[in-house]
């Protein structure tokens, strides 16, 4: 039943007998793909590169390559906008067969790098990470970007998640947006929801409706591009506006710079700041959870140090962020709030 409707937006019986079996299956090299749907191993390879074009499929470089489909909500929304021009009907349908398709897909949970070169695809993709995150967003954008996720970042901001925003062009302040920053580089574009999934743009051709995109939710790539966006995407960046301290005087992070940065707004107020974190102690990589008040920052940007210390009931405890080892605590969950002096 799949096929059929999928065949109806266009797909070739092959394309899309390879594409439901991703979905239902999950990743799979090209010689599973044909065992599993018949396909004749001559046509496979020919088959999956169409998909990847249309953006319905991403890839994982190497030998053999892997393929998987990508989320049906996301890619059949994209595939619709490109043949929209020839059945005016298709974008409904592609929105019932995504959402059809939703609960046959297997949840992503390798550590492999998915590659897409469908700019409409990659947005929504983007837009997909936005809407999944509830903790933390950092992004990176040019303006073409933003325009095009702009809505995105808004909805994620009013669900109260914290988003913090490097613009490689001009752009106004985003009241918004907790934070903001300004970058005139040529940099890639970055997603990074909570630390669940990163999407990385390397290549952004509005006019030719193409990108070279990769997602991953590996978490070792994960925090090496995450200590990138924070000490060099964001740490060289010119702060353009920020509601820490005034609107915002209470946030969850994921992220210790991040959370440092309200402590000394708060503190710049004249507040106290309380903390309460979640982590693991760096020495027994026992999980741990304290709460106190923030005392002290220690900021060394050229060792890319930055430790939080926190009085505690049992003493003053030092916390570091992702991959801590010198502190006391590695941090993977950080809440502040300030509360005003004598209340």
């Amino acid at each position: 039943m799949f096929e059929m409707l999928l065949r109806r937006l266009g797909l070739s019986p092959y394309e899309a007998s390879a594409y439901s079996a991703l979905v239902r299956y999950g990743p799979l090299t090209a010689t599973e793909l044909g065992r599993i749907t018949h396909i004749p191993q001559s046509r496979v390879y020919d088959v999956v590169s169409k998909l990847v074009k249309k953006g319905l499929v991403a890839v994982s470089g190497g030998n053999p390559s892997v393929y998987r489909a990508i989320r049906p909500s996301v890619a059949l929304r994209a595939y619709s906008e490109e043949v929209a021009k020839r059945l005016s009907s298709v974008a409904t349908k592609a929105a019932e067969i995504g959402e059809a398709l939703r609960g046959l897909q297997p949840p992503l949970e390798d550590a492999r790098i998915w590659s897409m070169t469908s700019l409409s695809t990659t947005v929504y993709e983007m837009a997909s990470l936005l809407s999944s995150a509830r903790v933390e967003v950092l992004a990176a954008l040019s303006l073409d970007a933003f325009r095009r996720l702009q809505k995105d970042l808004q909805e994620a901001s009013e669900r109260g998640v914290s988003v913090c925003l490097v613009s490689y062009d001009e752009l106004p302040p985003q009241r918004y947006l907790d934070e903001q920053f300004e970058r005139r580089a040529r940099g890639p574009q970055i997603l990074v929801s909570d630390r669940q999934e990163m999407l990385i743009a390397t290549r952004w051709n509005p006019a030719g409706e193409q990108a070279y995109a990769f997602t991953t939710s590996n978490p070792e790539l994960m925090r090496v591009f995450v200590e990138y966006y924070l000490m060099v995407t964001r740490g060289m960046a010119k702060l353009v506006y920020t509601r820490f301290g005034g609107e915002v005087t209470e946030r969850s992070f994921l992220y210790l710079q991040r959370a440092v940065s309200l402590v000394r707004e708060l503190w710049r107020n004249k507040m106290r700041v309380e903390v309460r974190v979640q982590g693991v102690d760096t020495k027994t990589y026992e999980p741990v959870e304290v709460s106190g008040i923030a005392r002290k920052v220690y900021i060394n940007v050229k060792r890319g140090v930055t430790s939080l210390y926190v009085q505690t009931d049992k003493g003053v405890v030092s916390i570091g962020g992702w991959g801590a080892y010198i502190e006391d605590i590695q941090a993977n969950f950080i809440h502040v709030r300030g509360v005003p002096r004598g209340g």
